[in-house]
Parts: C-alpha cells; structure tokens; sequence
C-alpha cells in the first residue's frame, strides 16, 4: 500500500512467483481511498416487513443394530432415516419408523453366510463383498 497527500492506494492480487512484492502483471484490483473528512451520518431506513416463518425441520436419525445371524456371524446394520412421521410413523418421535427409513448400511467382518449384500437402491450402484 502507498501513501500519497491525497490519500492511500491499495493493490491486491496474488504473488505468483513469490517475491514478496506484488508485480505489475499480478495485480489483480486496486481501489483509491482519499483523505478527506466523513461526511454526516445518513438517515435510517424504514423497518421492513416481517418475512413468513418457515417450517419446522425434523431430526436426522440413524440407529445400530447387530447383523442377524443369518446374514454373518460378526457385523452390525446402519439404518439412516428422517423424524418426518412419513407413512403411518409418528413425526419428531425419536424414533426411526419403517416408512421414515431412507437407507441401510451393512457391515460384516466375517464371511456371509447366506445373502449377498444389496443396494437399497436399485441401478445406482454395485454391491461389493470382499474376501481378506
């Protein structure tokens, strides 16, 4: 920043090649501010109306349970859903109804024994079982 009688000149911009000075080619804006004496505070402006209110969110909810034996015999199920009272569920219940489910995630750390896993959505992508 330089200072002149008539007031200040600021640069701004990124130093590309490290310089510690900003270069010609690297400026970026440049704003000029004078010295001069402020002027009289403006007038305040009318008080705006009041916007609607909007409408209440509802919680995120996410449960573990244990893998049932019969799909493995180490792992847990993630089940992701919204307090929304979807279907017959009642909303902002605290509880994760059948009809406020989204999504579940299974973990197995052992072998499956008798299902594959599977998306919850269909054609959005493929299922994945490794074996270590």
């Amino acid at each position: 920043m330089s200072s002149a009688r008539w007031g200040s000149r600021s640069s701004t911009g990124i130093d590309e090649d490290f310089s510690g000075v900003l270069d010609e080619e690297e400026v970026v804006s440049r704003h000029v501010i004078c010295n001069g004496t402020n002027g009289l505070p403006g007038m305040n402006g009318q008080q705006g109306i009041e916007g609607i209110s909007g409408v209440n969110g509802t919680s995120a909810l996410v449960e573990r349970h244990d893998a049932p034996p019969y799909l493995c015999a180490e792992g847990f199920i993630l089940l992701f859903g919204v307090d929304d009272g979807r279907g017959d569920d009642v909303a902002n219940d605290g509880l994760l109804g059948n009809e406020e489910l989204r999504a579940s995630l299974k973990f197995c750390f052992a072998a499956l024994i008798s299902e594959r896993i599977t998306d919850i959505f269909r054609r959005c992508s493929d299922s994945l079982t490794s074996w270590l």
